[in-house]
């Protein structure tokens, strides 16, 4: 993908004046595919330490809380957006830095990429007098510069859109097409291993990465399997799916915990503690089912239901991170349209 793009983008004098990087939409947490000389130069990252990430390991102790939500909203509702915020260099010097996210569409309208522009305006906070006002007209001029060039980026790649998706297969993501962008996004960013699973069939429409390892099975023999299927295995407790079961289908259903034996793709059994809870839509209706996933150590095995406080509360501070993820999103911006 970084390739391609590069020998699409290259060729621009943009490539080699503008610090700017393109996100994977479709991927878990919008890894980075793509970054520009200067966007190296201005962050002393290496392509090594940039490609695959989430942009957020720019930020630092003193970067806003408010921008970044604005980012993540602008991203929720895939719009443009300009903030200022507070970045950090490798070496842990920082930066001002005039941010602009750009959202690329396909021809179906749906975002595949994120453009997102770093423009270094340090100075215009670097004011000799403490009392004098930040150069405003001076920031928006840089905002503007950046939305120009983030328009002509996303025409660059539109225009090659089929070769560059054609790059990044199924296989490489945990996220099925009928998961939103902005509603992926959201998910990418929770860091623990989770499914998000359809609330009438219990298939798996994401995977995320910690149960993609935790599993040992790529992502495309994940996604669209049956939940519970995917976790039973000849060692599993009849007694504990069946209760699991009858919670998931209970009207309305219910949290449930459960310690199951699992078998990895290489047929290594391990103790999975479960939590399952159901995700309502905006209309108050089930949506989805969260199941969070946790491997127990075999010395605490078999171990009852009630497992750790710790584990528990996890747990629960994941799924209320999914919660928050799908919140604001109307029940229509949940799913992509299906053809």
């Amino acid at each position: 993908m970084a390739q391609k793009l590069r020998s699409v983008l290259e060729t621009d004098e943009i490539y080699k004046t503008v610090s700017f990087v393109v996100a994977d939409a479709r991927q878990a947490d919008c890894p980075i595919v793509f970054a520009s000389p200067t966007f190296f130069e201005v962050t002393q990252y290496t392509p090594q330490e940039t490609l695959g990430r989430n942009c957020r390991f720019l930020q630092g102790k003193d970067t806003s809380r408010h921008a970044i939500s604005e980012i993540r909203d602008a991203m929720r509702e895939e719009r443009e957006t300009n903030v200022c915020l507070l970045n950090y260099r490798k070496d842990g010097t920082s930066f001002w830095n005039a941010f602009h996210l750009h959202p690329v569409q396909d021809s179906g309208g749906k975002v595949t990429f994120y453009i997102g522009i770093q423009c270094d305006v340090t100075p215009l906070f670097m004011v000799p007098d403490p009392g004098a006002n930040l150069d405003e007209v001076a920031l928006s001029e840089a905002n503007r510069r950046s939305e120009d060039t983030a328009r002509r980026l996303a025409e660059e790649i539109g225009n090659h859109a089929r070769d560059l998706l054609s790059q990044s297969t199924k296989a490489k993501t945990c996220v099925s097409d009928s998961i939103a962008t902005p509603l992926a996004a959201g998910l990418g960013s929770i860091d623990h291993a989770f499914v998000l699973t359809d609330a009438s069939d219990l298939k798996m429409q994401y995977c995320s990465r910690g149960f993609v390892k935790m599993m040992g099975y790529p992502a495309d023999e994940l996604l669209g399997k049956v939940y519970m299927e995917q976790l039973e295995c000849r060692d599993s407790d009849q007694t504990e799916l069946e209760r699991i079961q009858q919670a998931l289908h209970a009207t309305p259903p219910t949290p449930v915990s459960a310690v199951l034996k699992c078998r990895r793709k290489n047929n290594e059994a391990f103790y999975n503690a479960l939590y399952i809870a159901p995700v309502n839509g905006s209309d108050g209706q089930v949506a989805y089912f969260c199941g969070v996933q946790t491997e127990i150590k075999e010395t605490d095995a078999p171990a009852p239901v009630d497992t750790s406080t710790i584990v528990r509360l996890r747990q629960r501070g994941v799924i209320g991170a999914v919660r928050v993820a799908t919140r604001g999103l109307a029940n229509k911006d949940l799913s992509r349209k299906r053809n």
